[in-house]
């Protein structure tokens, strides 16, 4: 998934062989996309962006294939430590891996994070197994960016239906589970009181935050009326306010992000792209310039200043 000469090595058939791959990329795109960072510092140029965080496919993989990926990823960017921070990618069905994999990469590589896949086959959330990797997590002050799993190639007929590739290739990118995930997981996060344990944790929601922030009116509801005795100590709106961030990626026109601001703040929005799979028709960042709605101090928030507080890239001289 980083590079078309770069294999995993995961057998066919297996239930987490991911179906998304080169082939699921405009060919347009292809040139700027995999093992090319000079193109990718290009793109960054032209866009005005000065460094980028960079997040792996949510894709399920064994502990192998994760390290590979991440050893990659730190090869990779190692010449351009001025233009680029990485997120390592966990394995998502090994959770106590996950922890072992996220602290090497922090300590040993310095990444700034780490993605962890969330799928059918991931472990929910409120598992005591997981326990250890948000311990990493705050103690290396390491956000985890909860992302839904790519679809595995036994899925992909579903998404994709009989269509041709020219046709189920479009709706297998912009719809599967990764833009239209369920805020369930972080439920099952809160519900497990982690936050009561561990009050630093930071968790990012990307695809402008899974539908979380539109559901928090219904969230309140169900929380309210669940047992007291079931409750964690910290009630859901102060972890929203005080532990997740939200990434913009996915957003498509104005619209949307005034009604992604209406739940979120502007301390805890990430510009995100959905680089190589931008779509040219709306620029964040351009529409940004032309709002009223948004103030300049919050547009510096939102492109920069919250993802250096949150990844720690002023330690780097960012």
């Amino acid at each position: 998934h980083e590079a078309p000469s770069f294999t995993v090595n995961i057998p066919p058939g297996r239930i987490c062989n991911p179906a998304v791959h080169i082939s699921s990329i405009p060919p347009t795109n292809l040139c700027a996309t995999f093992n090319n960072f000079p193109s990718r510092l290009n793109a960054m140029h032209a866009a005005g962006i000065a460094m980028q965080v960079i997040g792996p496919l949510p894709t399920m993989g064994p502990l192998m294939a994760c390290t590979r990926v991440n050893n990659y990823l730190y090869m990779e960017t190692r010449p351009y430590l001025d233009k680029f921070a990485c997120l390592a990618l966990l394995p998502a069905t090994d959770p106590e891996n996950a922890a072992h994999e996220l602290e090497r990469c922090v300590a040993k590589y310095g990444f700034v994070g780490g993605v962890l896949p969330v799928g059918r086959f991931t472990p929910r959330l409120n598992d005591p197994r997981w326990e250890r990797l948000w311990q990493v997590a705050q103690k290396w002050e390491a956000p985890i960016a909860l992302r839904a799993s790519w679809p595995t190639a036994a899925e992909m007929p579903e998404i994709m239906g009989d269509f041709p590739p020219r046709v189920g290739l479009p709706l297998l990118e912009n719809f599967c589970r990764e833009h239209l995930s369920s805020p369930i997981p972080l439920l099952h996060l809160y519900l497990s009181r982690v936050f009561d344990r561990q009050p630093s944790l930071k968790i990012i929601v990307s695809q402008s935050g899974l539908g979380l922030p539109s559901s928090i009116p219904r969230i309140r509801s169900v929380l309210e009326s669940l047992p007291q005795n079931t409750q964690p100590v910290c009630n859901f709106e102060v972890v929203f306010r005080r532990n997740i961030w939200v990434t913009t990626t996915g957003l498509f026109d104005r619209t949307s992000l005034m009604a992604l601001m209406e739940y979120v703040s502007p301390d805890r929005l990430l510009y995100g792209e959905n680089y190589p799979w931008k779509d040219s028709r709306w620029n964040l960042k351009e529409s940004l310039e032309g709002t009223t709605f948004v103030t300049e101090e919050d547009k510096e928030k939102i492109g920069s200043k919250n993802a250096k507080l949150l990844f720690r890239l002023w330690r780097q001289g960012q």
